[in-house]
C-alpha cells in the first residue's frame, strides 16, 4: 500500500491520499516512525522528506478508514480494536463468520477477556509487533489467549493449517495470578508462527497439545504426531533446538523432535536440554542431517 500526502509539522492532523481517495486522520500521539514502506511526505516548506514508515504509525486511522470506505476482499478481514473488553468477542465474531482461506487481520490494542478461537485455513496477523497487542484483561485467568478450534472445542482430532505473524500477546501476569495462560495453544497441523512476540505469561509462551482444553486426547491408529519438526528448504541449513518440554501419551505414532533434509539438501542441528516425556521416538531423522549428542 502505498501512502503520499503532506504533514504540517504542528498541527493535529495527518492529510493522505490512500488508494485515490484524501482523507484526513487526526494526530493524537507523536507519530511514530518505524521501518515498512518508504513514503514521500512533502513538508509545507515544500522539501521532500523520506520517511520509512510502518502503517502502524497512522494504522488505528488508515485501517480503520479503508475498513470503512473501501470494501475489503472477500478473503481480507480487518478488525479494529479499541483497547476495550468488546475487543475479543469482536475478533471471534470475525473470525466466526470467515469463509475458508480468510486472512483475518487485528489492527491496534486488543484488551482479551476470553480465547481467541483460530478456526483452520486462516491466516492470522497484525501491523507489526507493536501495531496490535494483545492483553490479556485484568483478572480474566484464561487458559490461554489464542488457541486452535479443535483445543478450545475439546475435539479428539488436530486442527487444519494456521498461520499467526507479526503481532505480539502480553500475558499481564501480574494481574492474573489464577491462571497459568499459555500465550498460543496450537493443535493443528503444518502451522506457521512467525514475528511473534510472547510476554508475560504465567504458563507457556507457545504450546503445541496432543489434548484438549478438558483433557481430551487426540485419537486415530492411522495418524502421526510430530511435536517439533524442522525440515531445511534451501542448501544447509544451520539451527539449534534447546530448552523445550514435550509431553506426550504413551502412543506408538508420537515423535518428539523430527529433523529433515530432503534430497540434495543439508541440515545441522545443535539439539540439546530438551525435557522430552510420555514419547517412544524421541528424536529421529531422514536424509543428510547431522545433530549434536544430546536430547
Amino acid at each position: 500500500m502505498r501512502v503520499t500526502g503532506e504533514w504540517a509539522v504542528g498541527v493535529g492532523s495527518v492529510r493522505v491520499t490512500l488508494e485515490g481517495r484524501e482523507i484526513t486522520l487526526t494526530k493524537t500521539a507523536p507519530l511514530q516512525i518505524p521501518q515498512h514502506e518508504l513514503v514521500a511526505v512533502k513538508h509545507k516548506k515544500h522539501a521532500t522528506l523520506l520517511i520509512t514508515l510502518v502503517l502502524v504509525a497512522i494504522a488505528q486511522g488508515v485501517y480503520a478508514e479503508q475498513a470503512k470506505k473501501s470494501p475489503a476482499s472477500p478473503s481480507t478481514i480487518y478488525v479494529s480494536c479499541d483497547n476495550a473488553l468488546t475487543d475479543a468477542a469482536k475478533i471471534n465474531a470475525a473470525i466466526a463468520a470467515s469463509p475458508s482461506g480468510s486472512e483475518i487481520v487485528i489492527c491496534g490494542q486488543a484488551l482479551i477477556n476470553r480465547t481467541i478461537r483460530l478456526l483452520g485455513r486462516r491466516s492470522y496477523r497484525g501491523l507489526s509487533r507493536t501495531g496490535t497487542v494483545l492483553k490479556q484483561a485484568d483478572g480474566a485467568n484464561l487458559k490461554a489467549l489464542m488457541a486452535s478450534s479443535t483445543f478450545v472445542d475439546n475435539k479428539t482430532w488436530t486442527g487444519l493449517p494456521i498461520s499467526i505473524r507479526h503481532l505480539t500477546l502480553d500475558g499481564n501476569k501480574a494481574k492474573n495470578p489464577g491462571g497459568a495462560t499459555t500465550g498460543i495453544a496450537l493443535r493443528s497441523w503444518l502451522s506457521v508462527i512467525e514475528d511473534v512476540v510472547v510476554r508475560n505469561m504465567g504458563g507457556d509462551g507457545i504450546r503445541i497439545f496432543n489434548f484438549a482444553l478438558r483433557k481430551n486426547p487426540m485419537r486415530g491408529a492411522a495418524s502421526t504426531y510430530e511435536y517439533l519438526a524442522l525440515r531445511t528448504n534451501y542448501g544447509t541449513g544451520v539451527v539449534s533446538v534447546t530448552g523445550n518440554a514435550i509431553r506426550g501419551a504413551g502412543t506408538k505414532q508420537e515423535k518428539a523432535l523430527r529433523y529433515v533434509a530432503p534430497p540434495g539438501k543439508r541440515l545441522i542441528v545443535t539439539s540439546v536440554g530438551n525435557v522430552i516425556e510420555g514419547i517412544q521416538n524421541k528424536r529421529s531423522s531422514d536424509g543428510d542431517v547431522t545433530i549434536s549428542s544430546g536430547q
